[in-house]
């Protein structure tokens, strides 16, 4: 939304192609955009590799090319993040609330996120948040989810599994909102039970102001804003670094 925003601000024209973390998507639409002779492509790849040629083509053509939220360390802007740096503020949320709610000894689950390769190390980070900082918890299980529909599949299958779980901690809201409806849906969940995502999404916050609501928190990284800024470099670089 921040892009498109700040595009329509600009009076630039914009598609946004969405490949629902699936590599065999995302290329083509890549390789379409560079066929067509497009000005820009702003990228959040999937597969950094499995990029490369076409965006050495689109470079090659003079298309600039952006990287968001995950790298693309050929692209002449960088939007990443730093994926570790993340989830160990989401670990270290969900440490407090063990520290200060379970008596430092929460059974945590991580939902972290394999089908990209940069936020891998998100869920390392959730991992290092909770036992550098709530040292006798216990990380029970990592998962891979990354949508609210695996959040509620998995959530559901690990707690079955393992019923003294009580902090779940996904990388970003839609998983964790998935975890929430998972859990709501249970009986005998104690009151001191955990969720924590990232984002700070509407719907996030939402959740968290549910009656007896047992999502905790949500770390904000102004993805609005975020958005907004990385239309506003990729306008600077196509309206002023080329000339």
């Amino acid at each position: 939304e921040g892009l498109s925003t700040k595009w329509e601000a600009l009076r630039v024209r914009t598609q946004i192609m969405e490949p629902k973390y699936d590599v065999a998507a995302q290329v083509p639409y890549v390789e379409d955009a560079v066929q067509r002779g497009v000005d820009g492509i702003m990228i959040s790849p999937l597969d950094e590799n499995a990029l490369k040629n076409i965006v050495d083509e689109a470079k090659e053509k003079g298309i600039g090319v952006s990287a968001e939220a995950q790298p693309v360390s050929y692209a002449q802007i960088d939007g990443s993040l730093d994926e570790y740096n993340i989830g160990y503020s989401i670990g270290s949320a969900a440490a407090q609330w063990i520290n200060e709610q379970q008596g430092g000894e929460g059974k945590a689950v991580i939902l972290a996120q394999y089908d990209v390769e940069a936020v891998i190390r998100s869920g390392d980070g959730i991992n290092d948040g909770i036992l550098e900082n709530a040292p006798n918890a216990e990380i029970v299980a990592r998962q891979n989810a990354s949508n609210t529909d695996l959040g509620m599949k998995v959530t559901e299958s690990v707690i079955l599994a393992n019923p003294e779980v009580n902090v779940i901690c996904a990388c970003d809201d839609f998983t964790a909102i998935g975890s929430y409806e998972a859990v709501s849906a249970m009986q005998n969940i104690a009151d001191s039970f955990y969720i924590g995502g990232c984002d700070a999404t509407d719907e996030g916050k939402e959740k968290m102001k549910a009656e007896n609501s047992v999502y905790r928190s949500s770390c904000n990284l102004f993805p609005y804003e975020a958005g907004e800024e990385l239309a506003e470099a990729m306008y600077v670089y196509l309206t002023e670094t080329q000339e």
